[in-house]
């Protein structure tokens, strides 16, 4: 889908590009999955029941090279050691490319537990739609 022909802001976003922090990340993989790290430690948090996603980020294998910069192992040395690729991980790391600003988030109105919650797609409770 062409999200710019819709009017969204899109920007291209490369893998194997140089790092925007190039002393200290290898390659902009190794900067997306260190922001991934960052998100975590902050309070940002994944669904625990997501076991594909959560073996991806632990699967992925790391190190520094000889200027100091972080280096993330490739997709090609993952399969070559017999390991998933990192589909749902990577997915990830590209949300977290970019910094994100909260500020154009509106205020959620807050729900007591005596309300009732209906959810866009005519469910009672997320509980219900995923039975």
């Amino acid at each position: 889908m062409n999200w710019l022909r819709w009017g969204y802001p899109c920007k291209g976003i490369h893998f194997g590009n140089s790092a925007i922090n190039s002393q200290a990340f290898h390659l902009r993989t190794a900067e997306m999955y260190n922001n991934i790290k960052d998100w975590l430690q902050s309070g940002g948090c994944i669904n625990p029941r997501d076991a594909e996603l959560i073996n991806q980020l632990k699967a992925r294998e790391y190190g520094y090279n000889e200027k100091g910069q972080l280096v993330i192992e490739s997709k090609k040395v993952m399969k070559s050691r017999c390991a998933k690729s990192p589909d749902d991980s990577d997915a990830l790391a590209l949300t977290l490319a970019y910094p994100h600003r909260n500020n154009n988030l509106k205020k959620q109105p807050k729900i007591h537990k005596h309300q009732s919650y209906k959810n866009p797609l005519g469910h009672d409770s997320l509980e219900s739609f995923y039975k």
